[in-house]
């Protein structure tokens, strides 16, 4: 899963399709993960959120995705990245999960 960096207020272009395709080119399943900018309003919890549930849905779909649910790895550039490690923190913790409505008490990526 790709997380693009533009600051928080776009996506660095070159860090979306590029960057997948690289992945796919190496046999990798590729996602860009577009999440809340400051435009849209609150970055925090919501660009959070939005990563976790990303993950959550490859997690639970992964045989349809061709993809290993117990390897999810995630990769975030600049903004994304600081979004990453922001997700990774918070789906570790069971209270902010179940705060926001997911079902998981653990959600975090096998690798950052």
């Amino acid at each position: 899963m790709i997380f693009p960096g533009g600051g928080f207020a776009g996506y660095s272009e070159r860090e979306v399709e590029a960057v997948a395709l690289k992945f796919i080119a190496k046999g990798y399943q590729a996602a860009v993960v577009k999440y809340n900018l400051t435009s849209d309003g609150p970055f925090y919890p919501t660009a959070a959120t939005i990563g976790l549930a990303a993950l959550s849905y490859v997690k639970r779909h992964a045989q349809e995705l061709n993809a290993d649910s117990d390897h999810v790895v995630v990769s975030g550039f600049s903004a994304g990245g600081h979004l990453v490690a922001v997700m990774t923190a918070l789906g570790a913790q069971s209270e902010f999960l179940n705060n926001h409505g997911f079902e998981e008490t653990k959600l975090v990526p096998f690798a950052q």
